[in-house]
């Protein structure tokens, strides 16, 4: 089955998370479902997506108060993860499939195998644990009160935007990273990520939900860890799958920090494909 290369869902199971997503689809093949981080959006994913998409049709959410789509004040891993199935749904792709997930992606694909019993016939998740992340948060809050500072509401021009945010931030990356998530709107610039939510909603996505599943979840998820990153530790893994995911195994990428996508995109799609070329035999075809 092939999408188009950018396509909108409306979802009707349940109308708490009636939500809209917009979504990429590159490549046929097996459908390869990769979720976003926090801050993130599909679109920083095309690099990784455009090295599997001769294998795999590689499906790239925006997930909520994300990218290009919908704003809405509740932002937990129940309502993220109610948006993956509803996109699942909507797009009729057969179960069990193929997830994949970084960082707050990565924790909405651990809830889903946790909740959704023969969802996926494999999972990768990349760079997080299934752990509250209490010192990140204040990082996390502190970028949103940067953003906060920054008055897009009186800018017009390209370049007026370009002088502010290099009057605010010395460093290139940092300049960067919000400029992804700015977009145009009218005759003025707004925010792509919704700051009120991502307030609103910090201790949620920072935490984790201390649910243990009656039955281990079998599925093979692999935890792919970025070596220069402190986000997921090899004893991280190794308590997931204790706890959760007895089939689990653990891969770290060298020279590659949280955002591996875009630190060592050609390593971290030859793990990827590799982990779930094994899966093609249980998937239907």
């Amino acid at each position: 089955m092939v999408f188009p290369e950018k396509a909108y869902f409306c979802g009707t199971k349940n109308i708490r998370y009636d939500m809209k997503l917009f979504y990429r689809s590159l490549g046929k093949g097996q459908p390869l479902l990769i979720l976003h981080g926090l801050w993130g959006a599909s679109d920083n994913w095309l690099p990784v997506a455009r090295l599997l998409e001769g294998r795999f049709q590689v499906i790239l959410p925006d997930l909520r108060n994300h990218g290009q789509s919908p704003h809405d004040p509740l932002m937990d891993y129940a309502a993220l993860g109610e948006d993956v199935l509803q996109l699942i749904e909507s797009l009729q792709l057969p179960r069990p499939l193929c997830l994949a997930g970084h960082s707050m992606g990565g924790k909405t694909v651990m809830r889903l195998l946790l909740h959704e019993s023969g969802l996926a016939a494999r999972a990768a998740v990349i760079d997080i644990a299934p752990k509250r992340y209490e010192g990140h948060a204040r990082i996390h809050r502190e970028l949103l009160k940067q953003a906060e500072g920054i008055p897009l509401d009186t800018l017009r021009t390209r370049e007026e935007l370009r002088q502010c945010l290099e009057e605010r931030f010395a460093q290139k990356e940092m300049r960067q990273f919000y400029l992804k998530n700015i977009r145009r709107e009218g005759q003025g610039f707004a925010w792509k990520v919704n700051l009120d939510a991502l307030r609103h909603n910090m201790h949620a996505v920072m935490g984790w939900e201390e649910e243990t599943p009656a039955l281990p979840v079998r599925t093979p998820v692999l935890f792919v860890k970025g070596e220069e990153s402190g986000y997921l530790k090899e004893e991280d893994a190794r308590l997931a799958q204790e706890k959760y995911f007895p089939c689990a195994a653990f891969v770290s990428i060298p020279h590659a920090r949280h955002s591996i996508h875009a630190d060592q995109p050609e390593a971290l799609a030859r793990v990827l494909e590799g982990f779930f070329a094994d899966a093609e035999e249980v998937i239907p075809k």
